[in-house]
C-alpha cells in the first residue's frame, strides 16, 4: 500500500493548542507515541509512506531518529520549514537503518513527482499554484497549511494530518481529487493576459503587468463566487440609479436617499454559507416599503447566487 501524510509535529507542544481536532494528549510524550501508534496500525514494512514535511519540531535529529526509527514502512520525506535539522545531515541519516529493516530515511528531497497506473501527483511541503502536468490531470499534494484547505482550484489535496486525522491512501487521494477539474497553468483564452503577451514596448508592458497584478489582487474569491472591486463600484452605481428612480417617481420625494456603499459579506454558516452584497442607502429613515421597493429592484441586477442586505441610514 502507498500513503500520504503531513506535519505530524512530533515533539511540538502547542501544536496541540493550535489544531486540536485530532491532538487531544496532555503532553508531547503521549502525542508522540500517539501517532506512532496510529502510523503503524495502518503501515506495515512493505508499504511506503510519503510524508510531506514538518516530521518534527525537535532541534536535533537525535530526537527525529527516536521517533522516526519505529515509523514503519518505506518513508520518503519532503522537506517542510521545520525540517532543517533533517536537511543538514539528510546523508547521514539516509544511512541508517529503523526497527522495521527498512531505511531511515528512503529519500529527502523538496520536491517529488510521482507516475502511478492512471494518476500523477505532485509533491511538495507547498500548495502550488501551479504544477507539473496540471494540465494534463496531474494531481498536487501538500502540507505545511495544518488543518485549512488552500484556495487554489483545480487537482490539489492537503494531505495534513491535522486536516483528515489519518493518513491518506492512494486510493483516498484518487477518491478525494477524481472529480476536481483538470486546469491549465496559465488563461489562454484571458483577454487582459493576451494584451500584455502581445505588447512589445517595456514600459507600457510594465503598466499593463501592474494593472493586471493589481486587479488579481483586488479580487475576494469564496467558492466559485468572484467579487471585484470594480464590480462591486458598478453595482452602487446602479444602486443608486434605482434610488434616483424611485426619489422621481414621486412615492419617495421626501427622502434625498442615495446609495453611499456596496460591499460584501461572507456567512459561514456550515450549512448554507453564502455572500450578501451589502447595499447601504443614506439620508433615509427605516421604511420598510422603501426596502422592498429597492430589493425589488436590485434583484434583477444582482446574480442569484448572491444574496441582497440593505441598510437604510443618515
Amino acid at each position: 500500500m502507498i500513503y500520504f501524510t503531513s506535519d505530524l509535529h512530533f515533539y511540538h507542544k502547542n501544536i496541540i493548542k493550535y489544531s486540536p481536532s485530532f491532538r487531544d494528549f496532555k503532553d508531547t510524550d503521549e502525542m508522540n507515541e500517539k501517532l506512532i501508534e496510529l502510523w503503524n496500525s495502518v503501515v506495515t514494512p512493505e508499504d511506503t509512506v510519503y510524508n510531506l514535511g514538518d516530521l518534527s519540531m525537535a532541534a536535533n535529529t537525535k530526537k527525529v531518529i527516536e521517533v522516526a526509527k519505529r515509523l514503519n514502512g518505506k518513508h520518503f520525506l519532503i522537506l517542510g520549514n521545520h525540517d532543517y535539522p533533517i536537511k543538514s545531515e539528510k546523508e547521514k541519516l539516509m544511512e541508517m537503518t529503523k526497527d522495521d529493516g527498512n531505511k531511515l530515511f528512503e529519500d529527502i528531497r523538496d520536491y517529488k513527482f510521482l507516475t502511478f497506473p492512471g494518476v500523477q501527483i505532485a509533491l511538495s511541503h507547498y500548495p502550488m499554484a501551479g504544477w507539473e502536468n496540471q494540465q494534463h490531470g496531474a494531481v498536487m499534494l501538500h502540507g505545511h497549511l495544518h488543518d485549512y484547505i488552500t484556495n487554489v482550484k483545480g487537482k490539489i489535496l492537503n494531505v495534513g494530518f491535522d486536516l483528515h486525522g489519518r493518513l491518506l491512501s492512494l486510493d483516498d487521494v484518487v477518491d478525494f481529487t477524481k472529480s476536481l477539474p483538470v486546469l491549465p497553468y496559465r488563461d489562454e483564452e484571458d483577454a487582459s493576459l493576451q494584451a500584455i503577451k502581445d505588447e512589445r514596448d517595456i514600459r507600457a508592458r510594465e503598466k499593463l503587468i501592474k494593472e493586471q497584478l493589481k486587479k488579481i489582487n483586488n479580487s475576494t474569491m469564496i467558492g466559485r463566487c468572484e467579487i471585484s472591486r470594480d464590480v462591486l463600484s458598478k453595482y452602487r452605481k446602479e444602486a443608486d440609479l434605482i434610488a434616483k428612480e424611485l426619489k422621481d417617481s414621486g412615492e419617495f420625494s421626501l427622502y434625498d436617499f442615495g446609495c453611499s456603499e456596496a460591499t460584501f459579506e461572507l456567512f459561514l454558516d456550515q450549512a448554507n454559507p453564502f455572500i450578501s452584497i451589502c447595499f447601504t442607502f443614506s439620508e433615509s429613515d427605516e421604511n420598510i416599503v422603501l426596502e422592498t421597493a429597492l430589493y425589488e429592484r436590485l434583484r434583477k441586477i444582482v446574480p442569484e447566487q448572491y444574496e441582497i442586505k440593505i441598510t437604510l441610514k443618515w
